[in-house]
C-alpha cells in the first residue's frame, strides 16, 4: 500500500474467554442524580476486573498461586493432572508453534511478538484495597481486588464509579451498589473441564487468599502478601517478581519451540504497557524507572524489543485542542504543570521526548538491540470531525505528523496501527468502536487533502501525506539524524561511517505521491547519486571512507531556499523599479 514494503512480525495475543457461569448480569444502583457513563474508553479498565486479571495470573504464575486447580486433559478425569498455567502456556505455545510452521517458508515472515500487551494478573498486587492510580487507568466501575473478589462470590458490594475529569484523567464521582444473584464461578463438579479443585465458589478463597466475615459482612484479606511471594508449603515464602520469576522464563519456553522451527526468526518481546523494560542480562541494578528487578537469564536469541506507543490522553478523551500531556511523565510522579505541551511545536517536542525515553531506556536495559516500536497510531475520530466535518483532517495530519517525525528523529523503526479496508464512520475499526485505519472507502469520508484520491493506489487514503515521506530505508554507515520538513517537502539525512567503512549504495526512499511530476532537488556532501523514479528510490554512493566520517544530503521536491530567495529578491527589485519609473512619468 502506499508503495510501502510489507513483511510479516506476526503478534501474539492471549484472548481470554471465560464462559458464562449462568448468573444474572449484575445491576448498579448508584445514589440518586449521579449518572453512570460508559462506552469504549472503559476497556483499558478491564485489566483490573476479576476475570482477566485471574486469567493473566493463573497463565503466569498458576503452578505458585493456584496449585489447587490442576486440569484432567482427557475430559473423563482419568489422566495426570495438569496445572492450569502448563496447560494455558503449552497450549498457547502449541498454537503459534503450528502457525510458525506454516508461515515460515514465506519469504516475508520475520517472527512472532511473544504476546501483545501482556499483563501480571494479580501477581505483584500493588494492594487489595486499591489500585494504583498512576499507573492503571480508573474509569467506570472499579472494584479494588478484595471487592471484586467478593462480587464474583456473589457477595453485595459498594463499589466506586469513576469518570473523566482534568486535569486528571479521572475521578471518583460516587459507589454504587451492586449486588450480584448469585456467584459466577463454575461448580467443579459440574464443569466441562474435570479438574482437582476441592471447593466450590471463588478460588483465590479456596487458596486461603481471603475469607467472607459473615459478622461483619465484608471480605477480609488473609494473606496481605500471597501475590507477591512463593505461598506453598516448603517455599519458604521466597519473593516472587513478575518479569524475572514468570515472564522471562515463558518467553524462553516459546523461544525454544519457535527456533525449531525457524532459528532465523525474530523474538519481539515487550513490557507491560506503559512501564519500561527492566534490565535483561546487562547489568546487577535495577534501571531506573523500571521495576525493582533484574533477569538474570540469558537473554533469548533474535531479541528484538517492541514497546508500543500511544497518546494516551488523546486516546482516552478522543480529542485535541492544541495542548498535550506526557501521560508518560504523569505516571511516574510528573508534576502536572511540567507534563503539558502547547501547539504544533509543544505537541511534536512532547511526541519526541516520550519516545526518546522508550529507546533510550530500552538499549539501557536490554543492550544493543534493534528495536521497534511495534504498535503506534493515532485515533481518526478525533474531535469527532468525522461527522462534522467530514473529509477534513487536518487536526489527524497533525497528530501523525508529530508522531511519525518524533519516530524518525529518534532513528527507530515502526510499524502503524493500521491498515483496515473495512473501516467506517460509523463503526470505526469494527473493534471496541477504534478507529486507527488509514484508509476508508466511504465516497464521503474522502481526504479532501488527498491529491491522488482519484488513484486506486491512493484511494481511501486519510492525511497520507503525513505518513508517506522520503527515509532512508538501506544506510551504508551508522543514521545520525533525520528530519522531514512535511511543509517545505524538504528532507535533511545525516550519517557516519563505522569502523570501517561501507562502500554499499545509501538508499532513500523518494514516494511518488510528491515527487511524481517533479524531479527532486537533491545536494550530497560527497560522492554520486542516481534517482531511479520507476523504484521510488534514490541511490547514494559516498565518497570520503574515513572511519567516523559523516555524509549529508539535502532532498526537496521544490527550489532550494537559497533559489527561492533570490527568486523573491528579484521580483522585489522588479517590482520596484516599475514603481519608480512610474513615479518619473
Amino acid at each position: 500500500m502506499f508503495g510501502a514494503v510489507f513483511v510479516v512480525l506476526l503478534n501474539a495475543t492471549a484472548t481470554a474467554l471465560v464462559p458464562e457461569a449462568g448468573g444474572e448480569p449484575l445491576h448498579s444502583v448508584p445514589p440518586p442524580g449521579k449518572p453512570e457513563p460508559t462506552g469504549p474508553f472503559n476497556w483499558p479498565s478491564g485489566y483490573q476486573k476479576m476475570a482477566p486479571a485471574t486469567m493473566a495470573t493463573l497463565f503466569w504464575g498458576g503452578r505458585i498461586f493456584a496449585p489447587n486447580l490442576c486440569l484432567y486433559t482427557d475430559n473423563a478425569g482419568r489422566s495426570q493432572p495438569q496445572n492450569i498455567q502448563d496447560f494455558l502456556q503449552e497450549s498457547y505455545i502449541a498454537a503459534y508453534t503450528q502457525l510458525a510452521q506454516a508461515l515460515a517458508p514465506c519469504p516475508a515472515f520475520l517472527g512472532f511478538d511473544v504476546m501483545n500487551e501482556p499483563h501480571r494478573g494479580y501477581v505483584n498486587l500493588y494492594s487489595f484495597d486499591r489500585w494504583c492510580y498512576e499507573t492503571d487507568l480508573h474509569i467506570g466501575h472499579y472494584p479494588s481486588a478484595l471487592e471484586s473478589f467478593a462480587l464474583g462470590d456473589g457477595h453485595a458490594q459498594d463499589i466506586p464509579f469513576y469518570v473523566k475529569s482534568w486535569p486528571f484523567p479521572s475521578r471518583m464521582s460516587h459507589r454504587a451498589h451492586i449486588e450480584p444473584k448469585s456467584s459466577v464461578w463454575l461448580d467443579p463438579t459440574a464443569s466441562p473441564f474435570p479438574s482437582t479443585r476441592r471447593g466450590k465458589g471463588c478460588i483465590w478463597r479456596e487458596h486461603g487468599v481471603w475469607a467472607w466475615d459473615e459478622k461483619k459482612s465484608k471480605p477480609v484479606v488473609l494473606q496481605a502478601d500471597y501475590f507477591s511471594v512463593d505461598p506453598r508449603p516448603g517455599f519458604g515464602r521466597r519473593p516472587i517478581e513478575f518479569y524475572q520469576d514468570l515472564y522471562a522464563p515463558f518467553v524462553h519456553a516459546f523461544e525454544e519451540r519457535l527456533h525449531r522451527v525457524d532459528p532465523g526468526a525474530l523474538l519481539l518481546v515487550e513490557p507491560i504497557p506503559n512501564e519500561f523494560m527492566p534490565r535483561w542480562a546487562t547489568g546487577d541494578r535495577p534501571a531506573p524507572k523500571t521495576t525493582r528487578t533484574v533477569i538474570r537469564s540469558a537473554q533469548p536469541r533474535n531479541l528484538v524489543y517492541g514497546p508500543h506507543f500511544y497518546d494516551l490522553n488523546v486516546l482516552f478523551f478522543k480529542a485535541y485542542n492544541g495542548m498535550s500531556v506526557n501521560v508518560q511523565g504523569l505516571s511516574r510522579g510528573m508534576f502536572i504543570l511540567c507534563a503539558l505541551y502547547f501547539g504544533t511545536k509543544g505537541l511534536a517536542r512532547n511526541y519526541y521526548y516520550q519516545l526518546s525515553q522508550l529507546v533510550r531506556r530500552g538499549y539501557a536495559t536490554l543492550g544493543e538491540v534493534p528495536i521497534i516500536v511495534g504498535e503506534v497510531g493515532i485515533p481518526y475520530d478525533v474531535n469527532d470531525t468525522l461527522r462534522t466535518d467530514p473529509g477534513n483532517y487536518d487536526v489527524q495530519r497533525t497528530l501523525l505528523t508529530a508522531l511519525v517525525s518524533g519516530l524518525e528523529r529518534n532513528l527507530v523503526s515502526f510499524t502503524l496501527w493500521n491498515y483496515n479496508p473495512a473501516n467506517t464512520v460509523a463503526e470505526g475499526d469494527t473493534w471496541n468502536q477504534e478507529d486507527f485505519s488509514i484508509v476508508n472507502f466511504e465516497k464521503e469520508a474522502a481526504d479532501r487533502g488527498n491529491v491522488r484520491a482519484h488513484e486506486d493506489l491512493y484511494r481511501g487514503g486519510r492525511a497520507i501525506d503525513a505518513i508517506l515521506r522520503p527515509y532512508a530505508c538501506k544506510v551504508a554507515g551508522i543514521p545520525v539524524s533525520t528530519v522531514w520538513d512535511a511543509k517545505r517537502q524538504i528532507l535533511r539525512f545525516r550519517w557516519k561511517n563505522g569502523e570501517v567503512s561501507c562502500r554499499a549504495a545509501t538508499e532513500v526512499y523518494v514516494p511518488e505521491y510528491f515527487f511524481r511530476d517533479i524531479a527532486p532537488h537533491v545536494t550530497v556532501s560527497d560522492g554520486t547519486f542516481r534517482y531511479v523514479p520507476e523504484e521510488q528510490t534514490l541511490y547514494i554512493y559516498h565518497a570520503v571512507h574515513t572511519p567516523g566520517a559523516t555524509h549529508k544530503l539535502v532532498l526537496s521536491a521544490k527550489r532550494s531556499e537559497h533559489s527561492l530567495r533570490g527568486i523573491m529578491l528579484m521580483t522585489l527589485c522588479a517590482l520596484l523599479a516599475a514603481i519608480l519609473a512610474y513615479v518619473a512619468l
